[in-house]
């Protein structure tokens, strides 16, 4: 008898039998079917299974593919070898799997009969034989073993074969003369050099060290810079436009105190009166 069952894949791997029927097939579930007739295990997932619920119901296929599914005294699917993979998001857009997923609906279009807790079979004439076939227990047949010839009949076969005689040949044998070993000798004595190897990871140390150091030494000089326009800014005298502001007002009030028109002065004379300004 053949029978064929239906899996849902539970978080964690756990896999229940559930009702055979093609509505089952869900866009959040991945579901197994062990079908005994096509000697396959069909593994199909809906477009919204992610990576890891794929992985973990197909290592539950693969578990069901190589030991099949106890049930009480019995094994179903023992005998099956094969895991056809079915994506819902590839229906449609890959040839493989349009093949695979049409043979799952000739399948699940079967008629069948139910059996014993969800377990099917599609030899619906048999289903009584089978419903007792189950309940009494049945494994698969072991595959036969190689026939062994008993030891009269295996001496009587190989006295049977005659014996070859081989023929010996007789190979002229000739002396060969036995030439001196030639030693040659090395025209320089060299004492043995070693050679440091540098790996890739010492060399790119070295050369973050040196721009490292490059770094260090720029950092100094713009320190050693900014001390400088420091104690410059402290030490800086009065902008030069408030100096020539001050040389004109005194320019000024000096032809002020004098009867005559007041006159401004030229750029020499303001350049001398300044001159003058910082001697005093």
């Amino acid at each position: 008898m053949e029978y064929s069952i239906m899996f849902n894949v539970l978080e964690g791997g756990v896999i229940e039998s559930i009702k055979w029927d093609k509505n089952n097939l869900k866009q959040d579930r991945s579901i197994i079917i062990l079908d005994e007739s096509s000697l396959s295990v069909y593994l199909w997932h809906g477009i919204k299974q992610g990576l890891v619920a794929r992985r973990t119901a197909l290592r539950q296929a693969d578990s069901l593919k190589g030991h099949g599914y106890s049930y009480g005294n019995s094994i179903i699917g023992m005998d099956i070898k094969t895991v056809k993979e079915i994506d819902h998001r590839k229906v449609g857009r890959d040839p493989e799997t349009d093949i695979l997923y049409e043979e799952l609906e000739e399948i699940l279009a079967k008629e069948f009969k139910v059996i014993e807790d969800n377990i099917v079979s599609f030899q619906i004439e048999d289903a009584e034989a089978a419903k007792e076939e189950l309940k009494k227990g049945f494994r698969p047949k072991p595959p036969p073993e190689p026939e062994t010839l008993s030891e009269p009949v295996r001496e009587q076969v190989l006295t049977e074969i005659p014996e070859e005689k081989e023929e010996q040949q007789t190979i002229p044998t000739q002396k060969l003369r036995k030439e001196p070993e030639r030693i040659i000798k090395p025209k320089f004595d060299a004492e043995p050099t070693v050679l440091k190897v540098e790996t890739i990871e010492d060399t790119r140390f070295e050369k973050l060290i040196t721009r490292l150091e490059g770094i260090e030494s720029k950092l100094d000089i713009l320190m050693t810079e900014f001390m400088e326009f420091k104690t410059s800014l402290k030490a800086q005298e009065e902008p030069n436009f408030i100096k020539n502001v001050r040389t004109m007002k005194a320019i000024i009030q000096e032809s002020k105190s004098s009867s005559e028109a007041p006159v401004y002065p030229t750029r020499n004379e303001m350049i001398k009166k300044k001159a003058d300004l910082k001697k005093e």
